[in-house]
């Protein structure tokens, strides 16, 4: 046998003689007296089963150090292990063992075969240790995983305990441990290219040096194979949770996998209502999120992918910034809620300032707190006309917004959006709403010709939020000379292209005169709180304030403390974090490797975009564009690749966050890539 690192190098020096496997005779009780110490995944084993009712089967139960665990909690458990010596061993440690609560135990210990067992019984829960499952191979893995579904009861519960290698750079992790019960060290060698794991017991002789080698290997299967394995058994994935491995854990992630029959799971009908998917598809968990870090999401079928959406093009900073998190946290303590009607309070007052004066000081000097990006564009509606009421010019009711563009889904603001989403579904009234091309300016210029004098406000997307469209700069100068002529607002809806997404603060702040209205959402709080805000340029606060005009608009939890704590720290992380050059950098990179992506991936119609904000437009062999379900298809292929990107009408959309380091963003882009290449 060959032994990588360390352990080779022990075995080199060793007669044959010397070298045991873990599992046989002599093996057996050493590996016992190192296991019974071992308690990494007993805790959330147990949670997993408070309240479910028993009898337990345990596979490849070893010497028992998940048994006397489930037999202390007071299950009736059976337990089977290939291993005479080992179930041995479990039955004299039961005998002996004095701090067992519940007398008479109910233990059937048995010599089997996990991977073709035929029990009488049906059990509640089954369980299965370590990672004995990689011991398998494929056809006696889908062997065990049929007994297990034929074994458990209906609504019981499968626990699989299984390991994935994080290893960067894909390198070999070596590790050593000294013994707990004995002299000498175990050894662990993780290859993620092989594929394998080595398992070493070094005994050592009173100088230290090595008299006795035992050692196993096994198959390295990340718990996503696994999962799919599972399915074909008709095991389907209820929850995946991390096991805490503590210090000393480098390249690995431990997990148990809770998975239950797949009548069952149909049974309990999903309780979240997803957004633009259909119910038939609700609770899918390869699109199920549990946690996320960093630039990574995990998901509930296993997989982890680095993200390439920013959440939905708001988490600028990456997820879990401790800064913003910190001061939401201390808000809700120490003010929880206070309300702006009628009122105002300090938390909102800070994060006003702070929002002015990362915008344009000289240009705004009010900001209306909304909850999202929906309300504030209904609350800017209801603006501009009421605006227009107050300089005499009731007849100003039209609003203007552009075809293709996305401003949500309130009444106002879906009437407004750009593009067919069931407006005529819904009844939304869009008799006062207009729409003109976004590339050219001559609809607008034909527009305000009819109708200038009608019009409140135009509201536009410095880059439309579906596909990634730059709005050309001759549309945005038509508009903003038509407003010297004709007296309407012009609103930047900024809600996806603030906070540096396409390179500056706002993108507004590149035109050659700034928006009456400026809506912020998406990035405002970086994703930790359902905020927006609306900043008013000074022309339209002091229309107001020279009415003493009351804004007939409310919502409960706008500007609440928590929220405008998370408003002031995610500006000031953008400055601690210099995120706007980070940003940039993020860019430019983007930059080459769309040139090189439409160079080389035959699919790849065009790119899009800008900044942080890019579109890839897919298209068939016969150059037709993707429709929605195969760009839904390329996306879930990207995720299966370790990569989230964003599904459009005719592409995919890649959003990164503007913190993204170089290494991380090379491997999203090498993921991504490589999937767009395969088509």
């Amino acid at each position: 046998m060959t032994l990588p690192g360390a352990a080779g190098r022990v075995l080199a020096c060793l007669p044959g003689s010397a070298h045991h496997s873990i599992y046989d005779v002599r093996g057996a009780p050493l590996y016992h007296r190192l296991t019974e110490l071992d308690a990494t995944e007993v805790p959330e084993l147990l949670r997993r089963l408070r309240g479910r009712e028993g009898p337990v089967l345990e596979l490849a139960c070893g010497s028992g150090r998940l048994t006397l665990p489930l037999l202390a909690a007071g299950f009736a458990v059976t337990a089977l292990d290939l291993s005479p010596a080992m179930v041995e061993l479990l039955e004299e440690r039961v005998r002996g063992a004095s701090a067992l609560p519940h007398r008479p135990v109910s233990l059937r210990a048995l010599v089997a075969d996990m991977s073709d067992f035929d029990l009488a019984e049906r059990f509640g829960a089954i369980v299965l240790g370590t990672t004995s499952i990689t011991l398998l191979d494929e056809q006696a893995r889908a062997s065990c995983f049929a007994c297990v579904r034929r074994h458990l009861r209906p609504g019981g519960t499968f626990l699989m305990s299984a390991m994935d290698v994080s290893a960067a750079g894909r390198e070999p992790v070596e590790s050593s441990t000294p013994l707990p019960t004995e002299s000498g060290e175990l050894l662990e060698y993780l290859d993620p290219v092989a594929e394998r794991r080595w398992t070493s017991i070094v005994l050592s002789d009173g100088t230290g040096a090595p008299r006795e080698l035992f050692s196993s290997s096994m198959r390295l299967l990340p718990s996503a194979q696994l999962i799919e394995e599972l399915a074909g058994a008709g095991l389907a994935l209820a929850g995946r949770h991390a096991i805490d491995l503590g210090t000393g854990a480098a390249g690995r992630e431990d997990v148990l996998l809770e998975l239950t029959a797949d009548d069952a799971r149909r049974r309990r009908r999903p309780a979240v209502a997803e957004l633009f998917v259909a119910p038939s598809r609700f609770g899918d968990s390869s699109r199920r999120a549990t946690r996320a870090e960093g630039t990574t999401v995990h998901f509930a079928d296993g997989r982890s992918a680095l993200c390439g959406t920013s959440g939905l093009w708001n988490v600028n900073l990456g997820y879990g910034n401790r800064a913003v998190a910190d001061a939401v946290g201390a808000a809700s303590r120490d003010a929880s809620y206070l309300t702006l009607f009628r009122q105002s309070h300090d938390y909102a007052e800070r994060a006003a300032l702070s929002l002015i004066g990362v915008a344009a000081p000289h240009d705004y000097d009010r900001v209306l707190f909304s909850t999202a990006g929906s309300a504030a564009l209904d609350a800017a509606i209801k603006i501009a006309r009421q605006h227009s009421q107050l300089l005499g010019q009731p007849e100003r009711r039209v609003i203007v917004g552009l075809r293709g563009s996305y401003h949500g889904m309130t009444f106002g603001a879906h009437g407004l959006t750009g593009e067919d989403l069931g407006q005529a579904q819904y009844a939304i009234d869009q008799r006062l709403v207009r729409h003109v091309d976004h590339a050219d300016p001559t609809e607008i210029v034909r527009l305000l010709g009819a109708q200038g004098d009608s019009i409140a406000a135009i509201v536009l997307e410095p880059l439309l939020g579906s596909g990634a469209h730059v709005v050309a700069p001759a549309v945005i100068e038509a508009i903003l000379r038509g407003r010297e002529d004709h007296g309407y607002l012009v609103v930047a809806d900024e809600v996806a292209t603030g906070f540096g997404r396409t390179g500056p603060m706002f993108a507004s702040q590149h035109w050659s005169a700034q928006p009456d209205l400026l809506v912020t959402s998406k990035g405002l709080t970086n994703g930790a709180c359902a905020a927006s805000a609306i900043l008013w340029a000074r022309r339209v606060s002091e229309t107001f304030d020279h009415a003493d005009a009351v804004l007939v608009h409310g919502e409960t939890q706008a500007g609440t403390p928590p929220s405008c704590a998370a408003i002031e720290a995610t500006i000031a992380q953008f400055a601690e974090l210099d995120a706007l050059a980070n940003g940039r950098r993020v860019a430019a990179r983007l930059d080459i490797w769309l040139g090189e992506l439409a160079a080389q991936a035959p699919a790849v119609a065009h790119v899009r975009g800008a900044g942080c904000f890019r579109a890839i437009e897919l298209r068939e062999p016969d150059g037709t564009p993707f429709g929605v379900e195969r760009v839904e298809s390329v996306a879930a292929d990207c995720r299966n690749a370790g990569a989230t990107v964003h599904p459009g009408p005719t592409a995919v959309q890649l959003i990164p966050a503007l913190t993204y380091q170089e290494a991380d963003l090379d491997r999203l882009l090498d993921r991504v890539g490589g999937t767009l290449q395969r088509l």
